[in-house]
C-alpha cells in the first residue's frame, strides 16, 4: 500500500510549484515507507516525475516500482458480459486489442523506468477462490503470449517483473512461469495456493512472494498470523533465497475492513524473530 493522501496540485500550477508539493509529498509519504519497513516504493498513479524526485529524495535505499498489466484479467461486472461474447465472436479483435497493449505498455515502462523506476507490478487477476476465469485453453490463447512478450519487453529494459494475481492460479502456474516473471505475488492461501508445494515446483525458475492471509489480519488473529506468517517463512524459502515476505493482498487502512498498524506490525514482528532463530541455530 501506500500512504492515503496524494500531492494535490491545482490544473494551472507551474514546473517549480507541482515540484514544491511533490518534494514535501514524497518527504512524508517516505517517512510511512521507513515505518512500515518496506523495500519497495511504488508510484501507483504512473506519474514519471514524481518517480524522479522519490529517487532524488531517497537516492538507492529503496527500490522504487510501477503498475503495468495489459493483459486480459477478470472483467468487472459491467464489462463482463462484452468480454465473453467477444471471445466467442470477436477472437481476431482480441488479439489485436491484446498486441496493442503490449506495444503501448512497454513504451510507458520505458518512460518509468527512465524516470527511476526498478520494478514493475503487473497486477491483472486471473482467478477467483474457486479457479481461473479462463479456463486453460483460453488462457493459452488469449493471455498467456501476450504475457510473455510484455514481461520479455519489461526485462529488456531491465525491469524486475512481479506478476500479481488473487485467487486459485495452480492450473495456469506453469504457464504464469514460463512467461519469465521475475516474482509471483500473491500465492492466495484462502484460493488454496500452497506456498510449501509451490516452491517445490517452481522455486528454482520463479520467486515467490506473499501467502500470509488477509483474514487473520484484518480481524487480529495474533496466533493464526504467527501460524501462518511462520508457515511462510520456513517454506517460503528464506533460508534458500526467493520469497519474498508480505501480505498475500495490499496493506489497507480502511477503519473497518483494514489492517490494524499494531497488528501489521505484529506480522514484521515474526520475521526478525524468525530470522534471530535460524541465525542462532
Amino acid at each position: 500500500g501506500e500512504p492515503t493522501h496524494k500531492p494535490y496540485l491545482p490544473e494551472d500550477a507551474n514546473d517549480a510549484e507541482r515540484d514544491r508539493v511533490y518534494k514535501a509529498y514524497v518527504r512524508d509519504a517516505t517517512e510511512v515507507f521507513r515505518k512500515m519497513d518496506h523495500c519497495i516504493i511504488t508510484e501507483w498513479g504512473g506519474d514519471p516525475r514524481l518517480l524522479e524526485v522519490y529517487r532524488e529524495e531517497t537516492g538507492d535505499e529503496f527500490l522504487l516500482g510501477f503498475p503495468g498489466d495489459p493483459t486480459f484479467g477478470i472483467p468487472d461486472g459491467t464489462a463482463m458480459e462484452a468480454f465473453v461474447v467477444r471471445l466467442a465472436e470477436d477472437p481476431e479483435g482480441l488479439h489485436e486489442e491484446a498486441s496493442r497493449g503490449v506495444d503501448e505498455s512497454v513504451a510507458r515502462a520505458e518512460l518509468m523506468h527512465r524516470a527511476g523506476g526498478d520494478v514493475i507490478w503487473m497486477g491483472s487477476d486471473y482467478a477467483m477462490n474457486g479457479g481461473p476465469f479462463l479456463s486453460p485453453a483460453m488462457f493459452a490463447e488469449f493471455v498467456a503470449p501476450y504475457l510473455a512478450r510484455v514481461i520479455q519487453g519489461y526485462r529488456e529494459l531491465g525491469l524486475y517483473v512481479i506478476k500479481h494475481s488473487d485467487g486459485d492460479i495452480n492450473p495456469l502456474m506453469d504457464m504464469i512461469v514460463d512467461a519469465g516473471p521475475h516474482a509471483i505475488h500473491s500465492i492466495d492461501s484462502i484460493a488454496g495456493m500452497d506456498i510449501r508445494q509451490l516452491k517445490k515446483d517452481f522455486g528454482d525458475r520463479v520467486a515467490l512472494m506473499g501467502n500470509v492471509p488477509h483474514g487473520p489480519l484484518q480481524m487480529n488473529r495474533f496466533e493464526e498470523i504467527e501460524t501462518a506468517a511462520r508457515y511462510c517463512l520456513e517454506h517460503g524459502g528464506v533460508q534458500q533465497g526467493g520469497y519474498i515476505y508480505s501480505t498475500s493482498n495490499a496493506v489497507f487502512g480502511d477503519p473497518i475492513n483494514g489492517i490494524d498498524v499494531g497488528t501489521y506490525r505484529f506480522m514484521l514482528n515474526i520475521r526478525d524473530r524468525y530470522m534471530a532463530e535460524i541465525s542462532s541455530s
